[in-house]
């Protein structure tokens, strides 16, 4: 400086990258496609790493290298994928000094990181797996901000097959869960996060009056009916709830013996236990 030189700012350890590349960084900006851009790249991975270790050169050592360990992952992935987003999370040291530095914008704030780590568990899957299924109910679940403890039932409620009444009943022996997926205003305590509407469980059969209806359905009617409805009046007051049945009052007899069809639809059901 005395001798009337500029002083030399660039970093000796730049100076020394910049030259070990310089034919490789001449050859890409000649490059006139993205696609010839992308092949270099992908052909020259230790000059990829060393043009980001450059960008952050100023950065501890720790810092360096880890931004380079970034960089291999958002050019397999991209910039914003779960990947790299995962990847900040399990590096804010990282995430928080490139954010002062105005290497990053995206300071994370309106990320889900639940659902981000499960995109990243899903990639690759197969889509008809089980698994995949699984993982993408629960990634839904945390989507609606459904509560922790309840994501396994969310899951559970999607997954398992069902028919007829085993929807109600599923629901009425969990009934938080319905209270947390139903909309009613009048209540307090039904948050409405999938926005159900309420269902009328009021209609609904126990499991135990269900079977004697599925019963009732095998007799003949008239008096086998009458009689297998005076023997139960919890089917015939269901009966009367959910089909409009006329009360049995007198018209059965609940002291009469088993008819042979009742025995043999008795016996049906029976056997269905077992399969």
């Amino acid at each position: 400086e005395a001798l009337g030189y500029d002083p030399i700012e660039t970093p000796v350890r730049v100076l020394e990258l910049k030259i070990k590349g310089r034919e490789l960084s001449e050859q890409y900006d000649s490059l006139e496609t993205d696609e010839e851009r992308a092949k270099l790249k992908a052909d020259n991975p230790g000059w990829v790493d060393d043009m980001r270790r450059i960008e952050v050169i100023d950065a501890p050592e720790d810092i360096v290298e880890s931004w380079v360990e970034r960089g291999r992952l958002v050019d397999e992935f991209s910039g914003g994928s779960s990947e790299v987003k995962v990847w900040l999370i399990d590096h804010p040291k990282v995430h928080k000094w490139a954010l002062e530095n105005e290497l990053l914008t995206d300071d994370g704030s309106d990320w889900n990181e639940k659902v981000l780590r499960i995109n990243v568990e899903m990639k690759g899957m197969d889509e008809s797996s089980d698994e995949y299924r699984r993982l993408s109910y629960k990634k839904d679940a945390y989507q609606v901000d459904f509560p922790e403890e309840f994501i396994d039932t969310y899951v559970e409620w999607y997954m398992t097959p069902r028919k007829g009444y085993e929807d109600d009943w599923w629901l009425m022996e969990h009934m938080d869960f319905y209270r947390l997926a139903t909309v009613n205003p009048k209540d307090k305590r039904f948050s409405g996060l999938l926005g159900w509407a309420r269902r009328d469980f009021g209609k609904v059969p126990t499991r135990e009056v269900f079977n004697l209806y599925k019963i009732y359905q095998g007799l003949p009617a008239g008096t086998p009916r009458y009689d297998f409805r005076a023997k139960h009046p919890e089917l015939d007051a269901w009966g009367v709830i959910a089909f409009d049945w006329k009360p049995i009052g007198e018209r059965g007899d609940k002291k009469a013996p088993k008819s042979p069809w009742e025995k043999a639809e008795e016996a049906e059901r029976f056997k269905e236990l077992f399969k």
